[in-house]
């Protein structure tokens, strides 16, 4: 049953006049009185007995079912999932550049004019020639590196583009040549996945050699430094991915990025 039929039906609907032999042929015949002079849509009468039945909630069921493009841009604004963002990578430490990140982000407007870049990077690719001899196909691994951490060579640092941080876990920290380095306080909390948050002993900062002869380079990598147990030395994040211009693919088991002596 559609809404004009339910308003005829209802005890406020005003019945049809009757309509004049003498009255001339007209196109304009509206449903609701069952008469001509102005459209269905015109009606005035009509138009102020929904208004009133919809703010009364007597049509909702009716509306509910209401199949226009507007309700769906509607749905479609209501699934949008905004970007979440948060830790020290989001801009640093301090709160005023967190909010200078966060508006530059959220800056859509291109700029007027592109200016070439002081440095741009090579163009960096992978091929079926950069897969690892007995590299198994479909394979699972993850990506796993050895670097000099200071005058340490630190195994099975993890490449991770989901770590917003660098992280030192503390049973390799407490096994290397720091020199004078020492812990200093951490000053934002971190939290995993569920959203627990992770204790951290402190931070340091450290030169960290990545790449292979010839073709290496060294980055001041800050760590936070993690008391727990895992089966990798240290993660490598994003901080410093994006720090090294890094590429990484995963079915290759690499990672490229540009150094002054070729990728």
């Amino acid at each position: 049953m559609t809404i004009l039929a339910v308003l005829k039906t209802e005890s406020d609907y005003r019945p049809p006049r009757p309509m004049k032999p003498s009255r001339p042929p007209n196109s304009r015949y509206y449903d609701y009185h069952e008469d001509t002079g102005h459209t269905t849509e015109q009606c005035f009468q009509l138009s102020n007995l929904t208004e009133g039945k919809i703010r009364r909630g007597q049509l909702v069921h009716y509306l509910q079912r209401e199949d226009s493009p507007r309700r769906h841009r509607r749905d479609e604004e209501d699934r949008v999932i905004d970007v979440i963002f948060g830790s020290i990578a989001a801009g640093g430490l301090s709160h005023n550049s967190q909010k200078i990140y966060a508006r530059e982000v959220f800056n859509v407007n291109p700029p007027t004019t592109k200016r070439p870049r002081a440095n741009p990077s090579p163009v960096i690719s992978f091929s079926d020639d950069n897969y690892r001899p007995g590299l198994i196909e479909g394979h699972q691994d993850a990506l796993v590196i050895t670097t000099r951490v200071g005058n340490n060579t630190v195994k099975k640092m993890l490449v991770d583009n989901g770590s917003s941080v660098d992280v030192l876990y503390h049973h390799a920290f407490s096994r290397m040549d720091l020199g004078d380095r020492r812990l200093e306080n951490a000053r934002t909390p971190l939290y995993g996945f569920t959203g627990n948050e992770v204790h951290v002993v402190g931070m340091v900062d450290m030169p960290v050699l990545f790449g292979s002869p010839p073709c290496q380079i060294w980055k001041m990598v800050k760590f936070h430094v993690i008391s727990a147990s895992s089966s990798f030395n240290a993660i490598s994040g994003r901080t410093t991915i994006t720090a090294l211009r890094a590429i990484t693919s995963i079915s290759h088991l690499k990672m490229k990025f540009p150094t002054d002596f070729g990728i």
